[in-house]
């Protein structure tokens, strides 16, 4: 067992009006307005306490551009500051114009909190998830395999309903490969024709590397980046940080698939579930359909009992809450009935919002 210790975090950027775009799982709303953040630091708020649970002794940091602010009564940043989580201030500064990347725009923030944990002087290893992300169990199993691989990969492919040739959010696997190779040969770095013209597309729910891997990968941001911003090549390199990690990791020889014994995305919509019993027991969960749902209810139970009873719970009773609030592996009735409900308003809410402008338009004929 390795003696490592691993630093555990995830993030939360505040867009503004300015910069705002549109998070698919959260339909409907933008990244700027009030609602959508409170959903995130709903999540926020979860991740840090299930992760607290199960590493009690790990380093924890929370990256953010924004102040902690209070949510539905609850001081926040005295909830962090009670589970041990460190706030590290960090302005953005990768993103792409909306033209390009009208979708998950802010998701770029990981190369800053890379660049950032390159600098520090903490040597341990460095884990950093989507904040929509449940821990279930102890990080260190992945903290072995980190020191066994350097950094771990979590490949998705057809295995998750992705096809080979299929554009993945604008950009396919051969446009990354191609991306690669020419980056890799106008930088003079080491030749990758070799590889397979699919590049494995690697999700970017979760970074997870040693120390020495960080740095590695730190180093090369600004060249890939740079390069796609006047490269003909390089525009269609990336539209987001799961290609541009993907390339980055491609040119550094990291296997694929490392990260699965440990993550999984789970979706939990009523219409489509991927979830088995054994998803269960990995150590994370994500669950990108849960953040108005599971997420929202299990901030407002630890609100009623209590940050300090929520904690002081046994595990076998916090995994009863965790499946029962997260449908996992399976939807109670309760949820399941809960669910259909939020989504029932839902559909009425955008019903209501796209018609006010017709009736405003045609006034009493409507």
């Amino acid at each position: 067992m390795t003696n490592t210790i691993t630093t555990i975090a995830t993030w939360f950027v505040s867009d503004t009006s300015a910069n705002e775009s549109a998070f698919p799982q959260v339909l409907g709303l933008r990244s700027s307005s009030s609602e959508f953040q409170t959903l995130y630091w709903h999540c926020i708020a979860c991740f840090f306490a299930s992760s607290r649970r199960f590493n009690r002794s790990e380093r924890h940091l929370f990256f953010t551009n924004t102040d902690i602010p209070d949510v539905e009564g609850v001081d926040l940043r005295a909830w962090l500051e009670q589970l041990g989580v460190e706030v590290v201030p960090l302005p953005i500064t990768y993103r792409l114009p909306r033209h390009l990347a009208p979708s998950f725009g802010n998701q770029f923030y990981i190369l800053d909190i890379i660049n950032h944990a390159a600098r520090d002087p903490f040597a341990g290893n460095l884990v950093v998830l989507d904040c929509d992300c449940l821990w279930t169990a102890p990080v260190d199993g992945m903290s072995e395999e980190i020191s066994r691989c350097d950094c771990l990969t979590y490949t998705l492919d057809e295995r998750d309903r992705i096809p080979r040739d299929v554009p993945i959010n604008g950009i396919t696997r051969k446009q990354m490969r191609k991306a690669l190779e020419a980056w890799c040969r106008e930088y003079g770095m080491p030749d990758v024709s070799s590889l397979d013209e699919h590049l494995p597309y690697h999700g970017g729910e979760i970074f997870a590397a040693s120390n020495a891997s960080v740095k590695a990968i730190a180093a090369r941001i600004d060249s890939l980046w740079a390069w796609a911003q006047v490269s003909r090549a390089g525009r269609f390199a990336f539209r987001e940080e799961a290609h541009f990690l993907s390339i980055l990791y491609a040119s550094l020889g990291y296997p694929s698939d490392t990260a699965r014994p440990f993550i999984k995305r789970m979706w939990t919509n009523l219409r489509h579930r991927n979830v088995s019993p054994s998803d269960a027991l990995l150590p994370v969960w994500h669950l990108p359909s849960e953040k108005k749902r599971g997420f929202s209810r299990m901030f407002r139970r630890m609100r009623t009992v209590g940050l300090e009873r929520w904690m002081a719970m046994s595990d076998q009773e916090h995994e009863k809450a965790a499946r029962e609030l997260m449908g996992i592996p399976h939807r109670g009735p309760s949820k399941f009935a809960q669910d259909l409900a939020l989504k029932l308003r839902e559909r009425a809410g955008l019903y209501q919002a796209s018609f006010a402008p017709r009736l405003l338009r045609h006034g009493s004929r409507l």
